[in-house]
């Protein structure tokens, strides 16, 4: 009995060693290395969506002037260009007027003239009155006296007109614009004969267009 109890002692230990050589022994695993993403994150929000419309058309200004010259003449300064911007009143252009400067000084001397002729009748009907107070000349005379002081006071009268009238077409010598705005069109050029039923000038009105 001994014998087979010693026996199977052996072959208990070989089967135990045989059991842990087939049990494979613990490694340490790689360990995978992950990439991050970055991600943004928003509150969501309730919002428009914006949409852009095409349109064709054409823009213009909401009122345009073409300036006319009042008189008839040659071009001696023009002061604009096309793009400028100009002001209510402000000078545009220039036209010669050479007749209009001899005229005015013949006035001025036809004035002087008929001043000095007022002068006289004046104080020849002061002198008159006392003559005819004093019985010295007749009414007759005196009236006579009185009449040329109205002569003379009507030829004061009307060359003063006509040099006001000369003043006048010597502002329309002066081309200005009536109205604020650009210049978009320019036909004057120094030199060029200005008439009154041509356009020097285009102006489009400032402000909003349409």
């Amino acid at each position: 009995m001994k014998r087979v109890a010693w026996g199977l002692v052996p072959m208990l230990v070989i089967g135990m060693a045989g059991c842990q050589k087939g049990e494979p022994k613990p490694t340490d695993a790689p360990k995978a290395q992950e990439q991050g993403i970055s991600v943004a994150v928003a509150a969501a929000e309730t919002g428009n969506i914006a949409r852009p419309l095409v349109v064709e058309g054409t823009i213009a200004a909401r009122s345009e002037v073409k300036i006319l010259p009042k008189m008839t003449g040659r071009v001696l300064e023009v002061l604009v260009d096309e793009g400028s911007s100009v002001t209510a009143g402000q000078k545009l252009a220039q036209i010669e007027s050479p007749e209009l400067e001899w005229q005015m000084q013949q006035q001025k001397a036809s004035l002087l003239t008929a001043q000095a002729n007022l002068d006289n009748a004046k104080s020849n009907l002061d002198r008159m009155r006392t003559l005819v107070d004093q019985g010295a000349v007749s009414q007759q005379q005196y009236e006579g006296a009185l009449t040329q002081l109205k002569v003379s006071e009507a030829q004061v009268k009307q060359i003063r007109a006509a040099i006001r009238l000369i003043e006048t077409q010597q502002q329309n010598a002066t081309v200005t614009s009536p109205i604020s705005g650009i210049v978009i069109d320019r036909s004057a050029e120094i030199g060029v004969m200005a008439m009154p039923s041509s356009p020097l000038f285009t102006i489009a009105e400032a402000g909003p267009l349409e």
